[in-house]
């Protein structure tokens, strides 16, 4: 029987074979659990803007797609159908036309707007874009004796039906066969029984579908051809945003979902060697003679495999019960593990938030006290500036004076900005523009430095919801930094683009300077407050934390690496 199979089937059909017969009949309702298909802006946009698609089923399209007694959306067709809409999040509009020259008339006026199940040279999807085929199935022949492949059927009557691919593939590479066309498949299946046909060449599910509806029990699937019947979704050609939606919903779905839809529709009846009487009259020979030789020695065996069972089944239950105790003993001992280590987490976390909370407060203290005596110092400065016009010295005092208040002013704002909580503004921004405005505030810095700028800025990009102002703030902190890192001479580089990570569609924006890159023993740290490289007086250790924070704000994650070729690069992750 295997040997039969092996030599007269496909392999999809084999398999689609053991997994009904396994298996047995499903639900007709595919409901599967799956992420949402990841749509551009556009699309997106597209779907609104098109609440209203139309799908009409072809009339009579068993078992790819008709409507029940019912009237409900049924078949293999149907069942994408609902995948798509899950994936996508739409409810298609199903329009019933029952008359079939009225359907053809409604796609060629455009009143359709999807066909569920098309062949893309039939008319009259014809103008009409479709999809690479979703739905594929492998070419068969059924029929009452075995003809294993179409070169077997040479001088025979074989049926197709109108309007199928089947009769061209016949006439133009088995110009022996006598094709006989017949209105339906139901037609074919009631001459083969009748005994005016051979065989009958269809698809696998069609033939299936009417097989098992109408209890047919002699004709079966006896051999295979050179062709699969494969059927796409038909769309709007006047839609082309609705064909790409189609084809990334349809690539979305799991080989499994495939599977799955297809056991539900193919009830293939296996062509056996038991059926036959020869195969019984050697069977029964064979077990005669088994049994009278291996009789005396069953009855002897018996009584000692009973208490070798029942010894065995007493054992089997104390090492069951053992097993099982140990298993529960090291479950509870881990859990114990795992609920001690959460509970220090748990405790140093509490611990660290104390810590910054009274941090935070005296920060916020320390810059409310200070912030004041250093606008009436900067009142003074200006005041005496006037006093040495005249006097060289005297107005270099005074500028270094200035520098330091600026300076006392700047860790001031720092202080503030880590005891504050933080409050963003969003608004629609593009993420190029507020790149560069950033590097115009610090245009002057960079070029009395001798920083070299090379921007590589990815457009169009999608624009985000961000706070503009707080978004200057990180991106003039990481310029800044690199500028210092890189000690008056270097290249920064600035990249943009869009990409797809695990964690969903992406606006990345990177930074590159060519210093000597961070210490492996202190990556781990620089975003801890207060923590710096720098030397006393050249910074706060606050700019990283504080940057840090905004972006989390923005659910926004950056990363710091050193290259290879030297230098620090700075990764920001923008979701869409």
């Amino acid at each position: 029987m295997t040997a039969f199979l092996s030599r007269t089937w496909p392999r999809r059909v084999i398999a689609l074979l053991v997994l009904c017969l396994l298996q047995g009949m499903q639900p007709a309702t595919v409901s599967v659990a799956a992420p949402s298909v990841v749509l551009s802006q556009s699309e997106q946009e597209w779907l609104a803007e098109h609440p209203d698609i139309v799908l009409a089923p072809q009339v009579g399209l068993y078992p790819f797609e008709f409507f029940d007694d019912n009237g409900s959306y049924r078949g293999v067709a149907a069942d994408y159908i609902a995948l798509l809409e899950q994936r996508l999040g739409v409810q298609f509009k199903i329009r019933h036309i029952a008359d079939p020259a009225q359907w053809q008339a409604a796609v060629k006026a455009g009143d359709i707007d999807i066909v569920a199940a098309a062949r893309p040279a039939s008319p009259p999807v014809k103008g009409m874009r479709v999809t690479a085929p979703h739905i594929v199935f492998p070419g068969v022949i059924v029929a009452e004796q075995e003809y294993p492949d179409l070169a077997s059927l040479a001088g025979e009557k074989v049926a197709v039906v109108d309007g199928q691919q089947w009769g061209p593939l016949i006439a133009g590479r088995h110009p022996q066969i006598q094709v006989v066309p017949v209105p339906d498949t139901l037609a074919a299946l009631e001459a083969i029984n009748e005994g005016t046909i051979s065989a009958l060449i269809s698809d696998v599910a069609t033939v299936s579908y009417y097989i098992h509806r109408e209890g047919m029990t002699d004709i079966r699937i006896v051999g295979s051809v050179e062709q699969n019947l494969e059927l796409g979704i038909a769309t709007r050609k006047d839609w082309p945003e609705l064909n790409r939606i189609m084809e990334k919903a349809l690539a979305d779905i799991s080989k499994a979902e495939h599977e799955k839809i297809s056991r539900q529709w193919i009830h293939l009846k296996v062509p056996s060697l038991i059926l036959g009487k020869t195969f019984w009259l050697q069977l029964s020979s064979a077990l005669a003679t088994v049994l009278l030789a291996f009789l005396g020695f069953i009855l002897w065996n018996r009584s000692l495999r009973r208490q070798v069972a029942q010894r065995t089944q007493i054992l089997n239950q104390e090492l069951q019960w053992r097993t099982a105790a140990e298993q529960e003993l090291q479950e509870a001992h881990q859990r114990l593990i795992q609920s001690h280590e959460k509970l220090k987490e748990t405790q140093l976390r509490l611990i660290r938030a104390a810590k910054m909370e009274s941090v935070g407060s005296l920060a916020a203290g320390i810059a409310h006290e200070v912030k004041n005596p250093l606008t009436q110092i900067r009142l003074g400065l200006d005041y005496v500036r006037g006093e040495f016009t005249q006097n060289r010295t005297g107005q270099d005092v005074v500028q270094d004076m200035e520098s330091a208040v600026r300076r006392a002013d700047s860790v001031i704002n720092s202080l503030l900005d880590f005891s504050r909580e933080s409050e963003l503004f969003k608004s629609k921004c593009s993420l190029n523009k507020v790149i560069e405005d950033s590097l115009h505030l610090v245009r002057h810095e960079l070029a009395q430095n001798g920083i070299q700028v090379v921007q590589e800025l990815q457009a169009p990009l999608p624009k985000l919801q961000l706070d503009e102002n707080k978004m200057h703030q990180v991106f003039i902190n990481l310029f800044l930094n690199a500028a210092q890192a890189m000690s008056g001479k270097g290249t920064l580089r600035i990249v943009t683009f869009q990409r797809d990570l695990p964690g969903g569609n992406h606006l990345v924006a990177e930074v590159h300077d060519s210093g000597p890159g961070i210490n492996k023993g202190t990556m781990g740290k620089v975003f801890d407050p207060f923590y710096t490289t720098k030397p006393v007086g050249k910074g706060t250790g606050l700019g990283l934390y504080v940057t840090k924070n905004i972006l989390d704000l923005h659910d926004a994650e950056i990363e710091l690496s050193n290259r290879n070729d030297g230098g620090l690069s700075v990764r920001i992750l923008f979701p869409t």
